[in-house]
C-alpha cells in the first residue's frame, strides 16, 4: 500500500513507480509538479541560460503530473542534440509539503569543444578514392594549419578557420552565432572561402570521375561567399534562409577541353543561389540515435552567368527514423532524394546525386552518379558492443576538460539508389538503372560528434570492397 508521509523527499526511482502505478497514483496529492529549483552541475563552459533555454525547463512552472516525465526525457535529448555534452543526466525531488514542489538536477558531461588541428587531409572526394584509385598518393595532400570552437563564447557560437597549402590552396573562414533577439530563437552565419586548385573533376567515364591537370598550374580558382538566417520555431523546427555567392575561373586549356564544365565553352562563372530550408528533428542522438525522427526540405535557386543566363530551381529532402529494437538493438531508415524543376541542362561543376557530399551509398565509393533527380535509400540495424569514457586532462583554464567517449555498434545496411540523367548519360553508365547494395561493419563514436564507418560492402556489380567513412555534427 502506497502513503504519502507529511514532509517527505520522494527520491526520483520512487517517484517512477507513482506514474505507472495507477493505484498510487490515485493516492498522490498532486495533479501538477511545481519546479521550485533548477540545479545545473558539470557545465565548465557553456551558460546555464543556454543550458535551461534548450532543456526547455523554467524555475517556477507548473507540470502536470502525467506530463513529467515525458519532458524529462524530452530535455535530456534536446541537450544531447546540441553536441555540447556527452553525457546528460537528468534527476529529480519532490517535496509533498510543500504544494507537491520538485527540485530538478541536471547533470552533465561538457564536449572538449576546441579543435587545433594540424591539417593534412585528401583532396579527393573520399578517403576510399585517394587509398585505392590514387594509391595514397602523398602529393594528393594538403597540409596546413586550423582551428575550430564549437562553444567559443559558451553560447553554443562557432568560430572556424582553415589555411592550408599543398595540392590545393585553400583558405577558409566562417562563423556561426546562435541565440540572437529577445526570444533567442533566431542564429546567423557568415561563411568564406578561396581554394586554388592543380586539377578538377570535370567529366565522367563509366560514372568514375576524369580529371584535368596541367602540371606547376592552377587550372581553377573558387570563391565562395555565404550568409544565412534561421528561425526556431521550437527546439526541433526550423526555418533558414542562405543567400551565396560563388565564382569560379578556369584555364583556358580547360574550358577547350570540356565545354559542359561551367556551360557555354566558358572559363567564367558567376552565380547567386538562394537557399529556402525547412528542418524538423527530434532525434535523441547524433550518432547513435534510438527514437525521433529528423526531415529537411531544401529548395535551391540558382542565378547564373556565364557566357549566358541561366536558372535553375531544385529540391531536396532527406528523411530520417530511429527506433529502439531491445536493449542493444536499434534500427535507423534513411530517405533521401532530389528533383529538377527546371529542365535546362545544367553545367557540369554544379551536377549533384550519389557520391557528393553525404549523399552515400555503400559501395558505390568510387563512383560519382549525378543527374537531374535522384532518391536513395538505407535500412540499418545496429547492435551496441561497447562505450567507455575517461576525464583526462585541462589544458587551458576556460575550456573544459578534454574528455573522450568512444562507444562501438556493430552494423548490417541494406541501400539503393536511382539516379536519372538525361543529359549526360552517355558518360554516367550507373544513372537511368536500379543501384543495391549490402554491407556490415563497425561503427564508433567519439564524444557524440565524430563518427567513423568501417564497412565491408557489395554493390549490383558484384563489385566487393572494404571501404572508410568520417562525419562529424559540427
Amino acid at each position: 500500500m502506497c502513503k504519502w508521509k507529511h514532509g517527505l523527499i520522494i527520491p526520483a526511482y520512487l517517484l517512477i513507480s507513482v506514474f505507472f502505478c495507477s493505484y498510487c497514483s490515485s493516492q498522490l496529492p498532486c495533479t501538477e509538479f511545481i519546479t521550485q529549483k533548477i540545479y545545473i552541475k558539470g557545465n565548465e563552459k557553456a551558460k546555464e541560460k543556454i543550458i535551461l533555454f534548450e532543456a526547455g525547463l523554467n524555475q517556477g512552472e507548473s507540470i502536470p503530473v502525467n506530463e513529467f516525465l515525458p519532458r524529462i526525457e524530452k530535455a535530456e535529448a534536446n541537450l544531447k542534440r546540441t553536441g555540447l555534452f556527452s553525457g546528460v543526466n537528468i534527476t529529480y525531488l519532490l517535496d509533498i509539503d510543500s504544494s507537491c514542489q520538485i527540485e530538478i538536477t541536471i547533470t552533465l558531461v561538457e564536449n572538449w569543444l576546441l579543435f587545433p588541428t594540424i591539417i593534412l587531409e585528401t583532396v579527393d572526394r573520399n578517403f576510399n578514392v585517394w587509398w585505392k584509385e590514387f594509391n595514397h598518393d602523398l602529393n594528393r595532400l594538403n597540409y596546413g594549419l586550423g582551428v575550430a570552437h564549437n562553444n567559443l563564447t559558451g553560447i553554443r557560437d562557432r568560430l572556424k578557420g582553415k589555411l592550408a597549402r599543398g595540392y590545393s590552396n585553400k583558405y577558409e573562414a566562417a562563423y556561426y552565432r546562435s541565440y540572437l533577439g529577445k526570444s533567442m530563437k533566431m542564429d546567423a552565419l557568415l561563411e568564406m572561402s578561396y581554394i586554388e586548385s592543380r586539377e578538377t573533376g570535370y567529366t565522367l567515364s563509366d560514372s568514375r570521375v576524369q580529371f584535368f591537370s596541367i602540371p606547376g598550374e592552377n587550372v581553377q580558382k573558387r570563391m565562395y561567399f555565404n550568409y544565412g538566417l534561421s528561425h526556431r520555431t521550437n527546439r526541433e523546427n526550423r526555418w533558414g534562409f542562405k543567400n551565396t555567392f560563388e565564382q569560379y575561373k578556369i584555364s583556358d586549356s580547360l574550358a577547350i577541353q570540356s565545354k559542359d564544365y561551367l556551360l557555354d565553352g566558358s572559363n567564367k562563372q558567376q552565380f547567386i543561389q538562394l537557399i529556402f530550408n525547412r528542418n524538423y528533428n527530434n532525434l535523441n542522438h547524433f550518432i547513435e540515435p534510438t527514437a525521433g525522427w529528423y526531415v529537411d526540405v531544401t529548395s535551391r535557386m540558382f542565378l547564373l552567368r556565364a557566357k549566358e543566363s541561366h536558372q535553375y530551381w531544385n529540391v531536396g529532402f532527406h528523411i530520417e527514423n530511429a527506433k529502439k529494437i531491445k536493449n542493444r538493438i536499434r534500427y535507423q531508415g534513411t530517405l533521401q532524394g532530389f528533383t529538377s524543376f527546371i529542365r535546362k541542362k545544367m553545367p557540369f561543376n554544379l551536377y549533384t546525386g550519389i557520391g557528393t557530399g553525404e549523399i552515400r551509398l555503400d559501395g558505390y565509393e568510387f563512383y560519382l552518379i549525378s543527374g537531374m533527380d535522384y532518391i536513395l535509400t538505407r535500412q540499418s540495424l545496429y547492435y551496441k558492443l561497447f562505450q567507455f569514457q575517461r576525464n583526462i586532462i585541462k589544458i587551458f583554464k576556460d575550456e573544459p576538460k578534454i574528455k573522450v567517449l568512444i562507444s562501438s555498434e556493430a552494423v548490417i545496411r541494406l541501400g539503393t539508389g536511382f539516379v536519372n540523367d538525361p543529359y549526360y548519360k552517355n558518360l554516367n553508365s550507373l544513372a537511368n538503372t536500379s543501384l543495391a547494395s549490402i554491407s556490415a561493419g563497425l561503427q564508433f563514436g567519439i564524444n557524440g560528434i565524430l563518427k567513423l564507418e568501417l564497412n565491408y560492402s557489395v554493390n549490383h556489380r558484384n563489385e566487393k570492397g572494404i571501404y572508410f567513412h568520417t562525419s562529424r555534427l559540427f
